[in-house]
């Protein structure tokens, strides 16, 4: 953990049209690199090496840099809940650069998140203008985007699961299908009922994330030995399973599975398995699941068939 004096934090201003974002820590007018956001396929940090004009006066005494806040589901679960493993065991103001650049509206799965780490809301402080800060710690940031987690700070997950699943009884499953059924068309299989089926015959249990609190979600996982679904934010909730579990992630052919997603299950001692079963049809994201390929490929791990 590194300590600076008198720092600045530069406003958050991500660019659409241009997918790139300025947002960084400054110590004595300088960019300080390690605290930029790397590793996104495709956005770019653009941030000037010099910062014209430090503000007058002290706007933050005590504070630790958490780096980018999301909204996102999966982008929350992966880059910024790691990031508040750092406020443990200190009462600092937590700065961060909102995603968007505006103060955010916190949904209900940051606010559980929040609660299960002890961490009262008003230490948040979003960097939407200039920040001066007199006493700023900087932990390590890493590049979970680009499969480059700070493998210290994954010990975040164990401690939200295991002060959110006393909350719920135990289903008794350990096996859980997440469906992508009811989001948006072209964020899911066209034939997600056919997959669903595939592993409810070999004794998955098919939940459906949007009909559960973040709470719940949580428990079911943190007590599961096997998650599967269809490419997408869901399978982010890995981070809770226990050591020796196993993720299987459904892709399309000829894509890549999320090297962020593999790259912190191994670091928490979980496997992850990639299986290339979606076809693509027509809309970007949506597509058409290869069930033969698909039986195939659970054959090797659970072939045991549930009728």
């Amino acid at each position: 953990m590194e300590h600076v004096s008198q720092a600045v934090i530069s406003p958050a201003r991500p660019d659409r049209s241009s997918l790139t974002h300025t947002g960084a820590v400054y110590v004595d007018g300088r960019l300080h690199a390690a605290s930029q956001r790397q590793g996104s396929l495709a956005w770019k940090a653009v941030d000037p090496s010099v910062l014209p004009e430090a503000p007058e006066g002290i706007a933050v005494e005590h504070a630790l840099y958490c780096g980018h806040f999301f909204l996102h589901f999966g982008h929350f679960l992966i880059e910024t809940l790691p990031s508040l493993w750092w406020a443990r065991d200190n009462h600092r103001k937590l700065i961060f650069h909102p995603w968007f650049g505006t103060l955010p509206n916190l949904p209900p799965f940051v606010r559980v998140a929040l609660e299960a780490l002890a961490i009262d809301e008003d230490r948040l402080v979003f960097a939407t203008d200039r920040l001066a800060v007199g006493d700023l710690l900087l932990p390590p940031r890493g590049n979970p985007m680009g499969g480059e987690p700070v493998v210290e700070s994954l010990g975040v997950y164990r401690d939200v699961a295991e002060r959110v699943a006393g909350q719920w009884p135990d289903s008794g499953a350990r096996k859980f299908y997440v469906s992508r059924r009811f989001v948006r068309r072209n964020m899911r299989a066209v034939d997600e009922h056919l997959i669903e089926n595939e592993f409810v015959q070999r004794g998955f249990r098919v939940v459906f994330p949007e009909q559960l609190s973040f709470a719940e979600q949580v428990s079911l996982v943190s007590r599961a030995e096997a998650l599967a679904g269809v490419r997408g934010s869901a399978l982010h909730l890995s981070g809770f399973m226990p050591p020796g579990s196993a993720v299987l992630e459904l892709t399309r052919r000829g894509a890549q599975g999320m090297n962020s997603l593999a790259a912190i299950n191994e670091a928490l001692g979980i496997r992850t398995v990639t299986a290339k079963v979606i076809a693509r049809e027509g809309e970007p994201r949506a597509g058409v699941a290869d069930i033969e390929a698909l039986s195939a490929a659970l054959d090797e791990s659970y072939p045991a068939r549930v009728r």
